[in-house]
């Protein structure tokens, strides 16, 4: 997300040897809690896309022993993506959060409405592509019945996950350009706010 590493570290709180010591530990929690979102999506962008080679093997496998095309089941792939490219998105937001989100104030507002519902319809929909704690997900489930045949259960159970995963999928990437978008704004009302000071003071 190019917008959100716009700018440095201009808004930082300035800290020297005899300031406020108070302010300096406030500002370092901060720091350490951005950071540490940074890296968990980055982690978590990483780590979704190693479940890649697994899915596609299991959409190879579910278009041999049922009747759905690779197309009908190109959900499974295109949410692995989906969650990578927000859990990059996401990274990168908590970094212009921490560094320009103060400064954005009520402009902020709706940045901040957008990154929480997007952090957890990401969580959301990882969940249904790789299962849940200690559970396979529905695809693979299905899948693995398949020798036995796929009952038409199983295909109810496997339709209504494709439809599920394709109605958070599309949530998804419209908070995803919407948390893209409104970094955007506030970025360009910053620099907008900021040449207009620097002109009053010349």
């Amino acid at each position: 997300m190019n917008a959100t590493s716009s700018g440095s570290h201009s808004n930082c709180k300035a800290w020297t040897p005899g300031s406020d010591t108070k302010m300096a530990d406030t500002e370092l929690q901060r720091f350490v809690q951005a950071s540490a979102h940074f890296d968990g999506n980055m982690v978590g962008m990483r780590e979704a896309m190693k479940l890649l080679p697994e899915v596609r093997e299991t959409m190879l496998g579910l278009s041999r022993a049922t009747a759905l095309s690779l197309q009908k089941l190109s959900h499974l792939e295109e949410a692995v993506h989906e969650i990578a490219e927000s859990r990059r998105t996401l990274a990168w937001s908590y970094i212009w959060q921490h560094y320009h989100g103060e400064a954005a104030g009520v402009r902020a507002a709706l940045f901040l409405d957008n990154q929480g519902v997007l952090h957890s319809r990401v969580e959301t929909l990882q969940r249904l592509v790789e299962g849940a704690p200690g559970e396979d997900p529905v695809s693979k489930a299905v899948l693995m019945s398949a020798p036995a045949g796929v009952s038409g259960e199983d295909m109810d159970a496997l339709v209504r996950d494709g439809m599920g995963i394709r109605d958070l999928l599309s949530g998804v990437r419209r908070f995803r350009e919407d948390v893209v978008l409104s970094v955007q704004i506030c970025t360009s009302e910053l620099e907008s706010t900021g040449l207009a000071a620097a002109a009053s003071a010349t």
